[in-house]
């Protein structure tokens, strides 16, 4: 089961394309959310919005955990921390998944 997933993981349908899939649909969150531009035009209600912004606020208190988890599990590995943390802030779980599994360096290969 462990080589399926790290097989899986190892793609770059899951590297890339589903990873940024991920980021645009958060961004789509951010902007319903934040920008109020949906409710002028009558999309969304203001409650809608409100309730969005509280996803939203949710998300990122999650990613924020998702980046400790893997900055403790990169700097375990003697890795280069950073980077991947910024990646799993801006991806979340999915690339958490991707920086627990893989090794620093493996993006290369």
């Amino acid at each position: 089961m462990r080589s399926a997933t790290l097989q899986l993981v190892a793609t770059p349908f899951y590297r890339v394309w589903l990873q940024l899939g991920v980021v645009l649909l958060l961004l789509m969150l951010v902007d319903a959310g934040f920008s109020r531009d949906w409710s002028r035009i009558g999309m969304l209600t203001h409650e809608q919005e409100d309730a969005l912004q509280q996803v939203a606020i949710a998300v990122g208190c999650f990613h924020v955990l998702c980046g400790i988890a893997a900055g403790t599990a990169s700097s375990m590995r003697g890795e280069r921390w950073a980077p991947r943390v910024a990646k799993v802030l801006a991806v979340g779980f999915l690339a958490l998944v991707e920086v627990v599994l893989l090794p620093a360096g493996s993006e290369e290969s």
